[in-house]
């Protein structure tokens, strides 16, 4: 959004859809925006798709009166839940779709779907990016080819970033079920290394620099022992964090590139991730995307 510009009232949007019957689709942020943005403007994208006003949260004013009402605390999560469920209140939900990140709600048990709040079919957007094709070609965009030579060489590296997102999934639910730990989560690499192309994670030394209080430790570990046996259960898309995806695939680079490796930034490799990934004509097969499709027909 513009700075500057003054939020639009969610009274507004339900105006538009009376008057203009113009469906929209509320989105947590800039990356989901750019993300339909990018997919409307392929081939292989229905035209339903493509007339739909696709709006980032951070656009729309959500009081904090709305959230208490509807029992929801701060965060662009929580505002896009609010608006679906101001949406359905007022008996508008067929204008809307409230697209949020399941994150780890499934695991937790949590539901906040409706008719017109709609989860990601994986843990986040970022998951529909995540494919070998997609890394393979933001290898090669960063000059990677002397380091990953081969396609074993690419699923190496795939599989070891997948499995490093599992585990601090893992610390993700124990910080989220946990609160009173205040685990300082982080992206410090002093914690990666790389060998023979698969990405490694020190846990121990990850958690040190989360900031635990000492007494809690022992529980702590324990706690982290056993959601990282439930995460083995769980394909590494279902469960991953977006900012840690993204953080793994820089470190990665940063380690096997020939070029310059002060250009290697997180965005940069956000951007080469998202273009591979909107290419996918598949991407129209996946539940959310068919949902979508056949609200918008």
């Amino acid at each position: 959004m513009a700075k500057g510009l003054p939020k639009r009232l969610i009274e507004e949007l339900i105006t538009r859809w009376k008057l203009e019957q113009l469906r929209q689709v509320l989105l947590e942020g800039d990356l989901d925006h750019r993300f339909l943005r990018l997919i409307s403007r392929e081939s292989h994208c229905p035209n339903s798709l493509k007339e739909l006003d696709h709006i980032p949260i951070d656009a729309v004013h959500v009081s904090d009166e709305t959230l208490s009402a509807f029992g929801l605390t701060q965060g662009n999560k929580q505002r896009v839940v609010a608006v679906g469920r101001y949406v359905q209140r007022e008996g508008v939900s067929e204008g809307f779709r409230c697209i949020v990140d399941a994150d780890l709600d499934r695991l937790r048990g949590i539901n906040l779907s409706s008719e017109s709040v709609v989860y990601t079919d994986y843990a986040c957007m970022e998951s529909y990016m995540w494919h070998q094709t997609a890394l393979r070609q933001t290898l090669h965009y960063f000059r990677c080819e002397e380091s990953v030579k081969s396609d074993a060489d690419v699923q190496s590296l795939y599989d070891s970033i997948s499995a490093v997102c599992k585990m601090l999934a893992g610390i993700r639910l124990i910080h989220a079920e946990n609160p009173q730990w205040n685990l300082e989560l982080h992206r410090s690499n002093a914690s990666l290394s790389i060998s023979q192309l698969t990405v490694n994670i020190d846990l121990a030394a990850y958690l040190t620099q989360c900031k635990p209080r000492k007494q809690d430790r022992a529980e702590i570990d324990k706690k982290l022992s056993d959601a990282l046996r439930m995460m083995d259960a769980h394909r590494a898309v279902s469960v991953l964090n977006g900012h840690d995806l993204i953080w793994l695939v820089a470190f990665a680079i940063k380690e096997l590139t020939a070029g310059p490796k002060r250009v290697v930034e997180e965005e940069q490799v956000l951007q080469s991730m998202l273009v591979h990934a909107v290419a996918k004509p598949e991407l129209m097969h996946q539940p959310l995307f068919e949902n979508l499709v056949s609200w918008a027909t």
